[in-house]
């Protein structure tokens, strides 16, 4: 049977710019939350904008949900500048390894 790699989430909730570190996640899920119909947005270092779900069903516009998986060798060492136009909330799924340099 094959060992198995023990891992643990964290979950973040921000509504204001800021400069995020997450120290060796595995994968980072970003969803963006709010009212549909209003504009807005959260940006990820100025270039992936999210919108909230229900505008996110609108043709041509932007997707409401941004994953990062990294592969089993992979080690993300980014930083992710986010900032908001209008009044949404960004939540953060965030998943480590244990035991990240076994």
């Amino acid at each position: 049977m094959a060992e198995k790699t023990k891992v643990y989430y964290e979950f973040r909730t921000i509504n204001t710019d800021q400069n995020i570190i997450i120290d060796k996640p595995a994968s980072i899920t970003f969803q963006c939350i709010g009212a549909a119909g209003l504009g807005f947005r959260a940006v990820i270092n100025n270039n992936y904008a999210l919108v909230p779900r229900g505008d996110s069903i609108t043709p041509g516009n932007f997707p409401y949900e941004l994953i990062l998986n990294n592969n089993v060798n992979e080690v993300d060492v980014s930083n992710y500048y986010v900032r908001f136009t209008g009044t949404p909330v960004l939540v953060l799924i965030i998943k480590y390894y244990e035991n990240p340099n076994l």
